[in-house]
């Protein structure tokens, strides 16, 4: 499921797929919930060929979301939130 908002002014946001420059914000963001699963997209196809990178966490981490990605998707993880450059 894609949401269709605008940019979250407060740089904060759920699980869900967000597209980048539109949805979210590219940057660093930062999640505290464990046992959590991300990925940064190149595409929205829905087939593993759109997948760049992602991760299982176990414990708070942190993710670079670039300008060139297309979207990021992530379960499990609860609220993200932007890291002041």
């Amino acid at each position: 499921m894609v949401v269709d908002w605008p940019v979250n002014p407060n740089g904060r946001f759920v699980d869900g797929t967000w597209r980048v420059g539109y949805d979210i914000e590219p940057g660093l963001y930062r999640t505290v919930t464990g046992d959590c699963y991300w990925e940064r997209l190149s595409g929205l196809s829905g087939i593993s060929g759109d997948r760049i990178t992602n991760g299982i966490t176990n414990g708070p981490s942190y993710v670079e979301i670039l300008p060139t990605d297309v979207a990021f998707s992530s379960s499990r993880c609860g609220a993200w939130e932007r890291v002041e450059d």
